[in-house]
């Protein structure tokens, strides 16, 4: 089976890439005018939800072949008590950097490519919300903090080991034309590093369970191929929030990947 990427569109920030890239041919979706759309993520290679498969925060490194040591995972109770590799940031300061309303848009990638998409080129109203409501905080130490990692991974020259907090949070994701009326908990990564200090989710999306009415009858893939992921990602930086929605078809011959569409939304006074 042949993997192919369905666009080298990075559309609104989005933080994380759903395939390993290859010859596209007509296997392209997507176009450079695309980019234009927000700015395009950082490439860092730091989320731990790189894999498209889950979403679900865990942030093994080694299975990126790199090696930041042994690592320690503990509750955190208190949310003004310090953070080890955080410096002066408490949970409660981390929090508030993500807490709010956000409104934006949500913008749909021009058509192009092997997948059909009923809302190709539209975009809507959107509105974001985060809230803490008591979710579970975890602290994940690493052996190597302020380090170079170990191991043959693939990272930038001055990449170093950080530690990173998980926020259980609730996200409300919903657009004016009904496609998304989202309400889902979902982890909210943050790394130790306060060069870049940015918030950060990923979530794998179940399109015959969407609260909205966007469904997989949207989509049709050539070649009788299937849509089998699509994955929700933002990232906050200040009072702006930015994100994409990645999707992931297979058919019989290949599987291809890529960004189908993003977001931008500025926190509400």
């Amino acid at each position: 089976m042949t993997l192919h990427r369905i666009t080298t569109l990075t559309c609104c920030s989005i933080l994380f890439s759903l395939a390993t890239a290859c010859d596209l041919g007509d296997k392209s979706i997507g176009n450079d005018t695309g980019a234009d759309q927000g700015e395009t993520g950082d490439g860092d290679g730091d989320d731990p939800t790189g894999d498209p498969g889950d979403g679900d925060g865990d942030g093994d490194e080694a299975a990126f072949g790199v090696d930041c040591g042994e690592e320690l995972v503990s509750i955190i109770d208190d949310l003004d008590s310090a953070l080890p590799g955080f410096e002066d940031y408490v949970a409660s300061d981390l929090i508030a950097l993500v807490e709010g309303t956000f409104v934006g848009d949500f913008v749909w990638a021009p058509q192009d490519g092997p997948v059909t998409n009923e809302h190709a080129g539209t975009s809507s109203p959107l509105t974001l919300t985060v809230t803490h409501d008591g979710g579970e905080i975890r602290l994940t130490e690493v052996e190597l903090l302020g380090q170079a990692p170990q191991g043959d991974g693939d990272l930038e020259e001055d990449e170093l080991c950080e530690n990173m907090l998980e926020i259980d949070v609730t996200i409300g994701f919903a657009t004016e034309d009904g496609l998304f009326a989202e309400s889902f908990e979902v982890p909210m990564v943050i790394y130790s590093d306060l060069e870049s200090l940015m918030p950060r989710f990923t979530l794998s999306l179940d399109l015959d369970a969407m609260q909205g009415q966007l469904a997989s009858d949207d989509f049709v893939v050539v070649d009788e191929g299937m849509v089998s992921k699509l994955v929700l990602g933002g990232h906050f930086d200040g009072d702006v929030a930015g994100g994409g929605l990645n999707i992931e078809v297979m058919t019989m011959d290949w599987v291809g990947a890529g960004s189908i569409g993003g977001f931008d939304a500025v926190r509400e006074p």
